[in-house]
């Protein structure tokens, strides 16, 4: 396969550095340029126009967030991972609606990091598991809360895992249940959610703007 072409923009040498080291050891993965401001960011993306673009939210200058608007206007291919020590609902409900591709924390180990930026070059969506509760603890805006908040945690997850095109049997795989669970938690989503089918549940994730 081609190699992912990615550039890492964060105003922490040693963060940088380290994302740097890591990343740059993946066969898979090809490190463009770095950065340290979310100007910066802009500037190198035109230039170099990556695949995934793994930006801090906090930045001297010009945040990740205020940069993310000015990055989608452009019109280019890249894919947003934000890239943050937040670990909270405002931050994460901001940078989703701002267009960001996906979204992890700072202290995730190397395998969440190299998943995330794989599932953004595949066109997927990607929150840390531990922090897609946030989408359904709390109100956002053209959410259908009451039938969404009906969801456990774990329906949740398997209703974006149906929106990324997992089989039943890949669901079971990746959440390490079977899969006769995963068709029980499925029955329960369209129940819940009053939908009929997978492609009304993909619908319903996209028309919501859960991934």
């Amino acid at each position: 396969m081609n190699k992912i072409n990615i550039i890492i923009v964060d105003d922490h040498p040693l963060i940088r550095e380290g994302l740097s080291k890591i990343l740059g050891m993946d066969e898979n993965i090809n490190i463009l340029a770095e950065g340290n401001t979310g100007a910066k960011a802009i500037e190198i993306i035109k230039e170099h126009i990556p695949d995934v673009a793994l930006l801090d939210i906090n930045m001297p200058e010009l945040s990740g967030l205020d940069a993310l608007p000015t990055i989608k206007k452009l019109g280019v291919k890249t894919k947003i991972l934000m890239l943050t020590a937040y670990d909270d609902h405002k931050h994460l409900k901001d940078a989703m609606q701002l267009g960001a591709d996906g979204y992890i924390l700072k202290d995730s180990d190397y395998t969440t990091i190299i998943t995330a930026i794989k599932a953004l070059h595949s066109g997927k969506k990607y929150i840390q598991p531990e922090l897609s509760s946030y989408l359904i603890d709390k109100p956002m805006s053209n959410l259908d809360i009451d039938n969404l908040n009906n969801l456990t945690k774990r329906e949740y997850e398997v209703l974006l895992l149906i929106a990324d095109g997992l089989s039943n049997i890949d669901i079971a795989d990746k959440l390490f249940i079977s899969e006769k669970t995963v068709k029980n938690h499925i029955s329960n989503i369209y129940l819940k959610l009053n939908i009929k089918d997978r492609s009304h549940a993909i619908l319903f994730v996209l028309n919501n703007h859960l991934k």
